[in-house]
C-alpha cells in the first residue's frame, strides 16, 4: 500500500525473503545514531546480522507472525537501504513463555545480553501476570506482541513509524486481538497516541545504563488502527 507523503513516498507491505538482508540492518540504522544502549547491545557485526537473519527468516514463515516493512521504492530491492522501517507482530497464547523472538535463539558473543536480558525477563513475567493469571481482565486471551519496531533514522519525521504502527493496529482490530508492547520512556508517548495504555513499569538493572521499561496494552479498537 502506498503512503500519502508526497515528498518521500514509501510503501508498507509484508516482507518477502529477498528483503531479509536489508531488514537485518534496520536496528543499527534506526537506533545506533542516537542510542548508545543499542550500539552496545546489538552491534553491527556479522554475528549479530546473522542472528537477525535467522530470526526474520523464521518470522516470515511463521503463520502466527505478522511482520510489516516500509519500503523505499526509489532504491533497488538488493540495496541494504531498501527497507526503511520494520514492525514485527507475534500472536502469543496466554500460557506461552518468553518474549517472542528475543527468547527463541541463542545470542552471540557480540550481543551484550546484560543490557537487554532483564527487559526480556520482565516482559515474560508481566505477560504471565496479564494473560495467565485468573481474575485479570485479559486472562486466557491470545494477544499480539510487538516484538520489534524501528525506522531508519534518516527517515525520521516522514511518517514511516506512524504508518507502520497504524497498520499494525489495524491488523489487531480486524482480528480482534489485544496488543502488548514493552517500550522505553522515549517511545511510550508515541504508543499512547495509538491507544496504548501503561499497565506496568520497571527499572532495568543495567549498571551505568540503568533505564525504565514500560508495559503498555492496547484494547481492540483502541485508536490509531485502520492502516495507512
Amino acid at each position: 500500500m502506498s503512503t500519502k507523503n508526497p515528498h518521500r513516498p514509501f510503501t508498507i507491505q509484508t516482507p518477502t525473503p529477498p528483503l531479509i538482508p536489508s531488514m537485518t540492518t534496520i536496528v543499527a540504522r534506526a537506533f545506533h545514531p542516537v542510542n548508545a544502549f543499542h550500539r552496545r547491545a546489538f552491534p553491527l557485526t556479522p554475528g549479530v546480522l546473522a542472528w537477525f537473519h535467522r530470526a526474520f527468516t523464521d518470522e516470515i514463515q511463521n503463520p502466527r507472525c505478522h511482520p510489516l516493512v516500509a519500503i523505499d521504492p526509489s532504491v533497488s530491492t538488493s540495496s541494504s537501504l531498501h527497507v526503511i522501517g520494520l514492525l514485527l507482530l507475534r500472536r502469543m497464547s496466554p500460557t506461552e513463555p518468553g518474549a517472542g523472538m528475543w527468547s527463541l535463539y541463542p545470542y552471540t558473543a557480540d550481543h551484550d545480553e546484560s543490557l537487554f536480558g532483564p527487559a526480556n525477563e520482565a516482559q515474560s513475567r508481566w505477560r504471565r501476570k496479564l494473560f495467565d493469571t485468573p481474575g485479570e481482565p485479559h486472562y486466557g486471551k491470545e494477544h499480539l506482541l510487538v516484538e520489534l519496531f524501528g525506522a531508519d533514522h534518516g527517515w525520521k519525521g516522514t511518517g514511516v513509524g506512524k504508518a507502520l504502527l497504524g497498520e499494525a493496529c489495524g491488523v489487531a482490530d480486524r482480528e480482534g486481538w489485544v496488543m502488548l508492547v514493552e517500550a522505553n520512556g522515549s517511545a511510550r508517548g508515541f504508543y499512547e497516541k495509538f491507544g496504548f495504555e501503561e499497565v506496568a513499569r520497571e527499572k532495568m538493572p543495567s549498571g551505568e545504563m540503568e533505564y525504565w521499561e514500560f508495559l503498555l496494552v492496547r484494547e481492540v479498537g483502541g485508536g490509531g488502527g485502520g492502516g495507512v
